[in-house]
């Protein structure tokens, strides 16, 4: 499991437009006269929950295809001397007194999207971010209208670990009464392996959570935000996170040494952004979410959520 970086763009159904989508649904579903053909609502209900994933599903695919397309867009600009690369230039020139040679672009599994090569022989690395809603103008970082600069999954951010220990012991045995599962609870390594890391619920445990109905999903979103609101966060927890977020954020903002920042039409160049040395997080008990905010002039928030539904699957810890 790795840190994700790359081109970012909002990928997640925000759940109250999924729940709107579900009560069209289900409103279809009741008005409809189906004579002596009506389905089982606990047909419905599982054809309904596996449509909203294939439009997420979908939604992420496109997006990151989205993303590697307007980076191919703008290697493509800037070698063939035309769309954004008029711009770009102008841009470079003006902030670092560069003339453009050439872009190309790299692999996945890397801090940054693009290498720009000058005249004078020297390269500089730029990653790129987008939105299709925040104006250019309305950003007050290069990563402010993608919602963050770091996505932890992976093993860098060990109060993944705790959280989902906590919610492995003290919340998971409480569903399985509440929702009459069937299924048994995996065992925590199984769990944290699959379920807890990247992409969707993979044990019969978690599938069968999120193939509940309506009514439960919402009620798990609910026991979801009270448990991240009463989680008792250790010092020891808390300073990990600190210093993870110290490494992690350093190791990532050093290996960007400029950004590109896409919205419709527009391109604005940034600066590189130097990490700062975080010693204070404060506990937001607002939040739904287990979230701190970050005493910094240039990081707002960390937040520890799940990216596949709230308490089915993929913990995350999330930087802005």
């Amino acid at each position: 499991m790795t840190t994700n970086t790359t081109t970012s763009t909002q990928t997640e159904v925000p759940s109250d437009v999924e729940e709107d989508l579900r009560e069209i649904l289900w409103s279809q579903y009741h008005q409809r006269d189906w004579g002596d053909n009506k389905p089982s609502e606990h047909f419905v209900r599982l054809c309904i929950n596996r449509y909203i994933t294939d439009i997420t599903s979908t939604l992420k695919a496109k997006n990151e295809a989205t993303g590697k397309e307007l980076e191919k867009r703008i290697v493509d600009d800037i070698n063939n001397r035309c769309g954004f690369y008029h711009s770009i230039r102008e841009q470079f020139k003006e902030k670092y007194n560069k003339d453009i040679n050439g872009a190309r672009h790299v692999g996945e599994k890397k801090h940054y999207d693009l290498v720009i090569t000058f005249t004078d022989g020297s390269e500089m690395k730029c990653e790129v971010k987008s939105s299709r809603t925040k104006k250019i103008n309305k950003w007050v970082n290069p990563w402010h209208g993608a919602v963050q600069f770091l996505n932890g999954t992976g093993k860098q951010f060990r109060i993944r670990q705790f959280y989902a220990r906590e919610w492995y012991e003290k919340v998971m045995p409480l569903l399985k009464d509440r929702f009459c599962l069937q299924s048994d609870i995996p065992d925590f390594d199984e769990w944290y392996r699959t379920d807890a890391s990247v992409g969707g619920a993979k044990t019969q445990f978690g599938k069968e959570l999120h193939d509940m109905s309506d009514e439960n999903i919402k009620l798990l979103r609910d026991i979801k935000a009270k448990f991240s609101k009463e989680l008792i966060v250790p010092e020891k927890v808390v300073n990990e996170l600190i210093e993870d977020y110290n490494r992690e954020s350093k190791e990532v903002l050093d290996d960007k040494e400029c950004w590109l920042c896409v919205h419709e039409d527009n391109i604005k160049l940034w600066d590189k952004v130097n990490s700062e040395v975080i010693k204070t997080i404060t506990r937001d008990t607002t939040s739904k979410d287990l979230h701190f905010k970050v005493d910094s002039k240039i990081f707002n928030g960390i937040s520890i959520r799940w990216q596949n539904g709230s308490g089915i699957a993929n913990i995350s810890v999330q930087c802005t």
